[in-house]
């Protein structure tokens, strides 16, 4: 493995996406597809992310004399988190269900953040989030030997 192969990563990927597919035998919608969910890198290459984080830590600095999440309650840090998320990083999702009608749910950020607010979702938006800062999935070297295949 070389220092290349380990650390450098696509700023294209990192800000339009790759996608996430859950494919176990376990996570088979009821029709046999799986779910596919478009994810941008959670960090500081994805250029929308890094903007909001910045934003929000100017306005937490005019507001308290603070930055970041110090003055917000445990619920506030979780609703920040989650719209942070969905606003920034999910840009999509092919072939989810997240009702138990078998119905695909249409992708909206406000769709996203109504499932992800709800407790019972908490996996799925904590797998994700994993996903998203995970910089294999972002890897040079592993894109390309994908897209030689």
């Amino acid at each position: 493995m070389t220092l290349r192969s380990k650390f450098k990563s696509s700023s294209e990927k990192a800000n339009k996406g790759v996608e996430i597919e859950f494919r176990g035998k376990d996570e088979l919608n009821s029709d046999g597809s799986y779910a596919v969910f478009t994810l941008a890198r959670q960090s500081t290459q994805n250029k929308k992310w890094l903007a909001d984080v910045r934003s929000f830590n100017e306005k937490m600095y005019e507001k308290h004399g603070v930055t970041g999440q110090e003055k917000l309650s445990d619920e506030e840090k979780t609703k920040r988190a989650i719209e942070l998320f969905c606003n920034t990083v999910l840009i999509g999702w092919k072939d989810f269900e997240a009702e138990e009608d078998s119905v695909k749910t249409v992708f909206s950020i406000e769709k996203a953040i109504e499932i992800f607010s709800n407790p019972d979702w908490n996996d799925l938006y904590e797998r994700l989030s994993t996903e998203s800062g995970r910089k294999e999935n972002f890897n040079i070297d592993l894109m390309d030997k994908m897209s030689k295949n």
